[in-house]
């Protein structure tokens, strides 16, 4: 009974489950000061901050497929 050996168990980890959403990607986007004062106030006027209403639009466009319909001219 004097030799005892002492170990460790590892604890199995749980495996790993899929968010609801996918995480957020940090992307950085570089506008003219002219174009940037107009996006804040299109944005200010829809109630959203300049993030917001980019991830609406980006949204938006990618949800409906605007970049892969082609445009007929009449």
């Amino acid at each position: 009974m004097g030799d005892v050996l002492q170990f460790t168990v590892a604890k199995k980890r749980k495996p790993y489950r899929r968010r609801a959403r996918p995480q957020k990607v940090s992307r950085t986007m570089r506008f003219d000061q002219e174009k940037l004062a107009l996006l804040e106030e299109v944005a200010r006027r829809s109630g959203m901050t300049v993030s917001q209403y980019i991830r609406e639009l980006t949204d938006l466009a990618v949800r409906d497929t605007w970049l892969f319909e082609s445009t007929k001219k009449a």
